[in-house]
């Protein structure tokens, strides 16, 4: 190893196993936080007070392994939230944060909040129902090991994203994916349009550490003022897994999950070489059937057809290559839609 390496490879390390141990440690160096106010912290060198925890009260929820100790204590009774940002782990797992009342170190401690967060945004806890003068415990870990360095706040406003990736609202979300191109389309309720703000689409891949905001989409209304109520957006992705969050945004509280999606990752297009490409079909006769081509690199539709599925004339369809290819087509994307039962089959090629 390079000598002019080797002290670069030491600090680098020393980043997150040279750290002194804060010294909110143990419980009873528990610092507080003040209402609308941040600290900084880190989970590197801390230790588990196991006198003063009990993995039967949080279940499968968390591990303890590095944890430290913060308090609030309301002046008024309420909701409050504690909000999490400027995450920097070792592992990217982020921190898990337990919230409790009473007595830690004896059998009067009780769970009132338990959430893993396995990923570094900026998120927000709901503490609901808070009581006035009471002393609420916060215990801050590494998720599975992990460390990481942190602010912490309490406050009477969300910030960030929802810790639950769980829809907390009924609504039929639908979502639609092709080479390049990942949609949603949902309809909302008339009391919905008139209590939401607006929309945003979140996406993460798997290797990177935070969701990123992809799209807003504000709440429409014609000029008698009637809501638009229903909506689509789509994003242009790549052949990489993505995780995709659409939130709404109230007039009045916090953000709400509608829903979380996994968009797949892509298989490699399939090579064609001949001069016509077959499709086989096999649907009920009478089948509205919608088959689209199109250029997959210029995301351009080169041809629908449309037609009512009849075995004798459909089963097999011949799609002419050799003309596509000539005009420069080099990929080229099928989707084959049922239209009765809302069903899509896609296909990507490559034209050799």
């Amino acid at each position: 190893m390079s000598k002019k390496f080797f002290p670069l490879l030491l600090y680098i390390l020393c980043q997150w196993t040279c750290q002194g141990q804060v010294i909110n440690d143990s419980l009873k160096n528990a610092i507080p936080i003040a209402l609308e106010s941040f600290l900084f912290s880190s989970t590197a060198g801390c230790t588990v007070e196991w006198t003063c925890v009990d993995e039967k009260l949080t279940g499968k929820c968390i591990k303890y392994h590095n944890d430290q100790w913060f308090y609030i204590r309301p002046s008024q009774d309420g909701d409050y939230f504690i909000n999490i940002s400027g995450q920097n782990c070792r592992d990217q797992k982020g921190v898990q944060l337990v919230v409790g009342t009473g007595e830690p170190c004896d059998s009067s401690y009780s769970i009132l909040s338990c959430t893993s967060l396995a990923t570094q945004d900026d998120v927000f806890v709901p503490l609901e129902s808070l009581s006035a003068n009471v002393k609420y415990w916060l215990n801050v870990d590494g998720y599975l090991e992990d460390n990481c360095r942190f602010y912490i706040e309490w406050s009477r406003s969300p910030k960030g994203l929802p810790t639950s990736a769980k829809s907390t609202v009924t609504m039929d979300i639908k979502n639609r994916s092709r080479a390049g191109v990942f949609c949603l389309d949902w309809k909302i309720s008339p009391e919905q349009a008139n209590s939401w703000s607006h929309f945003e689409l979140y996406r993460r891949e798997r290797s990177e550490k935070r969701h990123l905001l992809k799209k807003t989409i504000p709440l429409l209304s014609n000029a008698k003022g009637d809501h638009q109520r229903h909506y689509t957006t789509c994003d242009s992705t790549d052949q990489r897994q993505y995780h995709y969050r659409l939130l709404a945004y109230p007039r009045q509280g916090p953000p709400l999950v509608l829903k979380s999606f996994l968009k797949k990752k892509e298989s490699d297009p399939m090579e064609l070489h001949g001069n016509s490409l077959p499709l086989h079909l096999n649907y009920k006769n009478g089948t509205s059937i919608t088959v689209s081509v199109r250029d997959a690199r210029r995301k351009t539709l080169l041809k629908n057809i449309d037609f009512l599925y009849k075995k004798k004339l459909h089963e097999t369809i011949l799609l002419d290559i050799k003309t596509l290819r000539v005009r420069g087509i080099e990929r080229l994307e099928i989707d084959i839609r049922d239209n009765d039962n809302e069903v899509r089959q896609h296909y990507l090629y490559r034209l050799k």
